[in-house]
C-alpha cells in the first residue's frame, strides 16, 4: 500500500515538473527558431555583400583597363635610377582565351595580392596568350609580381620574353636581376651569364650586345 502511494506521489511530482518545464522548453524552442532565422538572414546578407564587393572590384578593373594613361610630364628625369622601357601592353580585352583575359584583367588591380594571385594562375595556363600576359607582368611595380613572372617565363622557356627580361637588368633591385639572369639562361641556354651585378653602364652595353646577338641567331 505504501509502495503504491509512493509511486503515485512520484508520478504526480513528475507531472508537476513537466507542467512547469514544458512552457520553458517551448519558449526555448521558439527562441532557437528565431535565432536560426536571424542567422539565415545574416548569412544571406553576407553573401549579397560579397557579390556586391566582387562586382565593384570587377567594375574598377574594367574602368582601369579602358581608361587612358595620363600623359608623361616632359622635362622630368629620374635622379639616379635607370629609365626602363615601356613597350606597348596588350589590353586584357584583346585576349581570346577567357581564363587568360580574366587574370590579365586582375593584373590591373590596385591590390598587389590580387595581381600576385593572377600571376600564379597564369603560370598554370600553357596557352600562348598566358605567356604574353606574364610578359606584361614584368612591368608591374611590385617586385614580387616581377619575380614570379620571371620564374614562370624561364620555366616555360619563353623566347619571346628575352627582350623584356633583358630590360629588367636595368632595375636597381639586385635580387630581381639575379632571378632574371637565371630565367635568361633557362631560355637562351647561354654558357655566359649576363653580368647582372655590373655597374649600370656596363649592363646597358651588355643588354645591347645580347639583343643584337639574339636577333642574329633568330635570323639564321
Amino acid at each position: 500500500m505504501h509502495s503504491f502511494i509512493l509511486v503515485i506521489l512520484i508520478t504526480c511530482m513528475n507531472l508537476c515538473i513537466w507542467a512547469q518545464t514544458a512552457p520553458m522548453e517551448n519558449r526555448m524552442q521558439d527562441i532557437e527558431a528565431k535565432v536560426a532565422a536571424m542567422q539565415a538572414q545574416i548569412d544571406s546578407l553576407q553573401e549579397a555583400l560579397k557579390i556586391a564587393q566582387s562586382e565593384i572590384e570587377r567594375l574598377k578593373l574594367q574602368l582601369a583597363a579602358t581608361s587612358k594613361p595620363e600623359p608623361a610630364i616632359q622635362g622630368t628625369q629620374p635622379s639616379d635610377k635607370a629609365e626602363l622601357p615601356n613597350p606597348e601592353i596588350v589590353e586584357p580585352a584583346a585576349y581570346t582565351n577567357p581564363e587568360v583575359r580574366k587574370y590579365a584583367l586582375q593584373l590591373r588591380s590596385p591590390n598587389s595580392s590580387i595581381r600576385i594571385g593572377a600571376v600564379l594562375r597564369l603560370s598554370q595556363i600553357e596557352a600562348e596568350e598566358a605567356t604574353m600576359a606574364l610578359i606584361s607582368g614584368l612591368r608591374d611595380e611590385d617586385i614580387t609580381v616581377k619575380i614570379l613572372c620571371c620564374k614562370a617565363l624561364g620555366k616555360r622557356q619563353a623566347k619571346q620574353a628575352i627582350s623584356d627580361l633583358l630590360d629588367l637588368m636595368l632595375h636597381e633591385n639586385a635580387e630581381l636581376r639575379t632571378i632574371t639572369q637565371a630565367a635568361l639562361q633557362q631560355i637562351t641556354k647561354s654558357p655566359t651569364p649576363f653580368p647582372c651585378h655590373a655597374p649600370l653602364e656596363e649592363r646597358k652595353k651588355a643588354i645591347a650586345a645580347w639583343k643584337s646577338k639574339w636577333a642574329q641567331s633568330e635570323q639564321e
